[in-house]
């Protein structure tokens, strides 16, 4: 796997006395967090391999079936990630992601543009509402391929469709060598 030379990895600089000093302890702060809100049953933290926090907060939570407009009755759900992650130096990469069901409505022509759509809605949210620097947001939509349950079932449907945030030291993986190399011969 090569990384492109043109978009260097940024170096993150360090998290002033009030911004949490590591991945371990912004993870412990929304496990805490979570808890302390009653916010458990609608979203949950893993730790990845201290390199990353990933909150997952299911579909359902935030958009309705098939919309991609926030539900004011849940929008404290994301206030309070918000909170958590505002004062940290850390980039903040939202996934998008639905079950295997064809999309039907005029809205959407697919689940690339249903899933994607949601990640940027999210992503909205955190830069106008909760003042969330820009240039730490990195937003993208999986559709239905990267499920994490099996979409034979109403239970496994409803645990794909989902939105995750990830807090990480580093940028996501955008582009291989492979890809420069094409647009330089353009």
């Amino acid at each position: 796997m090569h990384i492109n030379p043109y978009l260097e990895q940024e170096s993150i600089q360090s998290a002033s006395p009030t911004q949490h000093a590591s991945i371990s302890e912004l993870f412990n702060t929304s496990k805490q967090t979570l808890s302390k809100e009653s916010l458990h049953e609608m979203a949950s933290v893993e730790l990845i391999k201290d390199s990353a926090v990933m909150i997952v907060l299911p579909g359902d939570v935030l958009f309705d079936s098939g919309l991609a407009e926030l539900k004011p009755q849940n929008i404290n759900t994301l206030r309070e990630v918000a909170k958590i992650i505002k004062p940290t130096p850390f980039v903040i990469n939202i996934i998008g992601h639905t079950d295997n069901l064809p999309i039907k409505n005029d809205k959407f022509a697919s689940n690339w543009e249903l899933s994607t759509t949601r990640a940027c809605v999210t992503a909205d949210y955190l830069i106008r509402q909760m003042g969330i620097e820009p240039t730490r947001i990195y937003a993208a939509g999986h559709a239905e391929h990267k499920p994490i349950r099996s979409n034979h079932t109403a239970e496994g449907r409803a645990a794909n469709r989902r939105v995750e945030i990830i807090i990480s030291k580093e940028k996501p993986f955008l582009f291989s060598n492979n890809i420069v190399e094409v647009n330089n011969h353009l």
